[in-house]
């Protein structure tokens, strides 16, 4: 069997491959290890647990462990059920190839997955909203995903074994079993399959998920930062050229590499949807990139053996290959969309850290009206609250944050910050806010300008921030 990455040298690459997937390190930053991180974590847990699975298929721990990482992004959100279903077309495909040792493996993984999920809903549900559905939260409709898993191989595994003799079999038992479960699923929650955010106000939808990168398309990531598109989309086309290379060599051993394209093939379509899901298909990329980097080197090394250079030659041609690797890199940590440091540019650069360091001199906790996207970390770096964060279940909060920066005078930003409860107005001297920049109140700010019920904190920016506390 010809393995994703086995022997010392593919430690190596591993390591290599890490870095190339800079984009899904990169999220691990003070303010960023949210819900969205958390599931990520759950999410490579569960995948790796899945592929060792096919290596052991008679040991029962590893579907466990996929299955209860599984549940407890479940229960965080809904943002891990594409890595769920991809998890359980990973253990479908091995089962199509393989035959009855993975039905057992594929119910054990099912039933863990419902009991964690089951558990966690028990645990955690808001009281008297168990049977309330959400399509996106902890609630019944994740639990009734997670139920479908272990009815699907139950249902299968009652089929007679003459029907799944062979993978052609096995594949339309698992048809007949699959298609009255989605219908099922359809019926119970339509407008899950429809709008999975479920956001009712129009306003939210546009201020806040039509305003958040993770939220668009691919293609639009890529005419906002090319970049960096590049390299989140790089790493899985080169691990899917590896798949494809290895079912166009290797005749005998197709269900691992069928099922990583499968999934590879499948979460790059996802990123045409929403650019987010650009984490799970790094993780997935990251076994068979690092076979495709290996064989890479492996045929590199054999061609320029045929050129007999010398030591220092091939040192010189390694560092060469070193340098520019790092130029390429250093170009796609730059954002074209950040402003840049020198002149009249660079004083429009906004540091939340030291704006931090001044909120948290003032006594606690105070109510924050500030941009959405600064929410997390105020949250992260003070003792504060604030009224809006990219959370869209605080569509009150992300509303009321909203006009009171684009309030058109002061008059009418004092109503709001009383009806909002918000004790200090926060903002940047960004001209390329979105909230901000064409807000006639905060821009009258800017300019020196005070009402009498607002008291501005310190006599300078902090990191180029503005804080006003209300006083009346």
């Amino acid at each position: 069997m010809r393995k994703p990455a086995d022997g010392r040298i593919a430690s190596v690459f591993i390591v290599l491959s890490l870095i190339l997937i800079w984009g899904h390190l990169r999220q691990f930053m003070p303010g960023r290890v949210d819900h969205h991180m958390a599931q990520s974590i759950l999410g490579v847990l569960a995948y790796g647990a899945l592929l060792r699975m096919n290596f052991l298929p008679e040991k029962m721990l590893y579907p466990v462990i996929a299955g209860l990482a599984f549940a407890a992004g479940l229960a965080i959100g809904a943002d891990i059920i594409p890595w769920l279903f991809f998890g359980a077309v990973l253990t479908g495909i091995f089962w199509l190839a393989y035959g009855s040792i993975y039905e057992r493996a594929g119910l054990v993984f099912g039933a863990a997955v419902f009991a964690g999920a089951l558990l966690f809903h028990i645990l955690l549900h808001d009281e008297g909203r168990f049977w309330t559905p959400a399509c996106d939260a902890l609630s019944v409709v994740p639990l009734a995903l997670a139920l479908a898993l272990p009815l699907f191989w139950g249902a299968v595994s009652l089929f007679p074994a003459a029907l799944k003799n062979k993978p052609r079999g096995r594949f339309f038992t698992g048809l007949a079993v699959a298609i009255p479960l989605l219908v099922f699923l359809l019926i119970l929650f339509p407008s899950c399959f429809h709008d999975p955010h479920q956001i009712d106000n129009p306003a939210v939808r546009e201020i806040w998920l039509n305003a958040v990168m993770e939220a668009r398309s691919l293609p639009f990531f890529w005419t906002q930062n090319p970049a960096t598109a590049l390299f989140l989309t790089l790493p899985p086309l080169l691990a899917l050229a590896g798949c494809l290379w290895v079912l166009y060599t290797d005749k005998k051993d197709r269900a691992l590499w069928s099922a990583f394209v499968l999934v590879l093939l499948g979460g790059l379509a996802l990123t045409f949807y929403q650019a987010r899901t650009a984490d799970f298909v790094l993780a997935a990329s990251l076994a068979p990139l690092a076979w495709t980097l290996k064989s890479i080197f492996d045929r590199a090394r054999a061609f320029i053996a045929r050129f007999k250079l010398t030591r220092r030659q091939r040192l010189a041609g390694a560092g060469g290959f070193f340098l520019l690797s790092l130029v390429l890199f250093a170009f796609a940590l730059t954002d074209k969309n950040e402003e840049k440091t020198s002149g009249a540019a660079a004083s429009h650069r906004c540091d939340l850290k030291a704006a931090s360091a001044k909120l948290n001199e003032l006594p606690a906790p105070l109510t924050i009206a500030a941009y959405i996207d600064v929410g997390s970390e105020i949250l992260f770096r003070t003792p504060h609250k604030v009224l809006a964060a990219p959370y869209h279940r605080n569509e009150d909060g992300i509303r009321a944050a909203y006009k009171i920066l684009t309030a058109p005078d002061a008059a009418s930003a004092r109503v709001l910050m009383k009806e909002s409860g918000a004790d200090i107005l926060m903002f940047c001297d960004d001209p390329m806010n979105p909230w901000t920049k064409d807000s006639v109140f905060i821009r009258w700010l800017i300019e020196g300008n005070e009402p009498n019920w607002l008291e501005r904190i310190g006599d300078e920016k902090y990191g180029n921030y503005l804080i006003f506390r209300k006083t009346g």
